[in-house]
């Protein structure tokens, strides 16, 4: 099997001003088709740092993709490294002059230098834009270097690799990989359902991410025939499944907004939302889903105490005695919803968001959850410990998951 490392280079990935999601592509599409990644480094615009990077990684994969520094400005320094490291001299590309700028001389020479490619190197067409993508291989190692804009890198690197597999026809070896995303279950217990599961550890590797509440359980395995590690992927699944339950709400891209809307769909059910807390946040995952007009009737943000008598006819009397962040209220927001859109279910929360705000019997990351509908009402109270957006998120995803959790079960 081939193993591969990944270089994105770019001072403003290292200091975290951009987001880096190219290693993020290039990592899922080497899986794909059988690579093998094992490490993925992110470096300055820094010559010396990159030739360092580099030599380590050609000791330990056999395939090197690197994204950025192909500009032509003086930091982009990918090119010239790449050929000094491995003595091979800069030289204009065959079509070096398709686009000479009639123009300053400067822009001339960043022409030249977007062209320039090292001496034997496999030249990899850009499509989308002006910066060359080459390839090189020296002694047991390929070298290949991309551009950092996505859209470029995205289509260079999909023509690198249909030429990898046809310089490469014997290594059909397949890594498969499956998502299950859960809701409602800490890590620690779904790995310890995972390690009690008969699932043979030899041939199935399996990991855990967190994000938002939501445990993602990573399943991979590989075989030299595709089939075969698809048939140890299902046997795997099936397994998972009988052991997480109504945990499990979806595989892959799957997300609690999309799984809340296949059950709608499934039982012909429709939904309201009445939010404090979130501002929305339910009401905008919702709504992102194409078709959900059908289904989704009605949000409401009632912010202040006013709006949650006034719009949503929740009992003065509630917010006076309990608070409005109370069991009481989100209850009557629920209700409130329901009744005024007509919905099968109606969701309400309040909370407390942060940072301010909090006190001792009702501290920040407080959060009262209910959901209501013709024969049903629960309400969930949540102590949430994060930032204003992530207590947030995780009362959306909570919320969304109890309305799951009720179409499953009582619609």
């Amino acid at each position: 099997m081939t193993t591969a490392e990944i270089i994105t280079i770019g001072t403003e990935i290292v200091l975290g001003h951009i987001v880096d999601t190219n290693s993020r592509y290039i990592a899922g599409m080497l899986t794909k088709n059988g690579i093998h990644v094992l490490f993925t480094t992110s470096v300055r615009d820094d010559a010396e740092l990159l030739t360092s990077a580099l030599t380590i990684a050609k000791e330990r994969a056999q395939l090197i993709i690197t994204t950025g520094g192909l500009g032509p400005t003086e930091n982009d320094i990918t090119r010239e490294t790449v050929s000094r490291l491995f003595n091979m001299p800069l030289i204009l590309s065959s079509d070096s002059y398709t686009n000479r700028p009639q123009c300053a001389d400067t822009l001339y020479e960043g022409a030249m230098k977007l062209k320039s490619i090292p001496s034997g190197a496999l030249i990899i067409p850009n499509e989308h834009g002006t910066a060359i993508g080459f390839a090189i291989i020296h002694n047991h190692t390929t070298i290949v270097c991309l551009p950092g804009v996505p859209g470029e890198m995205y289509q260079m690197l999909n023509s690198y690799l249909t030429l990898y597999k046809t310089q490469h026809p014997a290594e059909e070896y397949s890594i498969v990989t499956r998502q299950f995303h859960t809701f409602g279950l800490p890590e620690y217990k779904i790995n310890t359902v995972i390690k009690e599961c008969d699932i043979n550890k030899k041939l199935i590797k399996i990991m855990t991410l967190v994000h938002d509440g939501i445990v993602t359980v990573n399943v991979a395995t590989s075989s030299l025939i595709k089939e075969d590690a698809l048939r140890a992927l299902d046997a795997a699944e099936t397994i998972l499944r009988k052991a997480l339950g109504q945990a499990i709400f979806g595989t892959d891209d799957a997300n609690l907004e999309h799984a809340v809307f296949e059950l709608l769909k499934e039982k012909s059910a429709t939904i309201a939302v009445a939010e404090s807390c979130t501002g929305g946040l339910v009401s905008d995952k919702l709504t992102n889903i194409p078709g959900i007009s059908e289904y989704f009737l009605e949000g409401i943000v009632a912010y202040s105490n006013e709006a949650k008598i006034h719009i949503l006819h929740v009992p003065e009397a509630d917010i006076t005695t309990h608070g409005a962040v109370s069991a009481q209220v989100a209850e009557a927001m629920a209700k409130g919803i329901r009744k005024i859109s007509g919905a099968n279910i109606g969701i309400g929360i309040t909370g407390i968001a942060g940072p301010g705000g909090g006190s001792e019997q009702k501290p920040i990351g407080l959060v009262y959850i209910a959901v209501a509908g013709s024969n049903f009402i629960e309400v969930k109270k949540c102590q949430f410990r994060g930032t204003r957006m992530s207590n947030k998120l995780f009362s959306a995803n909570t919320a969304l998951n109890m309305a799951r959790l009720k179409l499953m079960n009582n619609c």
